[in-house]
């Protein structure tokens, strides 16, 4: 029973988190040109890290870096230049 309510306590934290984000953006306007600029900075740099440690397998994500099935097919992935994708996010919201 105590590791349900632990569970409960995390989804719990986690729901007002993304609560708290997403009434910041629309307190904001629209997006992306009335966003103040830091927020979509600070968004990006923060996805950047973590998408590295998963890509190097210092993150594990059970069934995609690490212990994934052999007799699943591979599905094709696209890949993508984060720094491209971020340098071009930011210069758009710049515009």
């Amino acid at each position: 029973m105590g590791r349900s309510y632990y569970v409960e306590r995390l989804t719990h934290e986690l729901m007002h988190g993304a609560w708290a984000l997403i009434e910041e953006v629309e307190s904001l306007g629209a997006w992306p040109r009335r966003l103040k600029p830091a927020f979509p900075r600070c968004v990006l740099k923060s996805c950047g890290p973590q998408t590295g440690c998963i890509d190097s397998g210092k993150d594990v994500i059970v069934g995609v870096n690490a212990f994934a099935s052999p007799e699943e097919p591979m599905i094709p992935v696209l890949d993508i230049d984060n720094a491209r994708c971020v340098n071009r996010n930011l210069n758009s919201l710049a515009s």
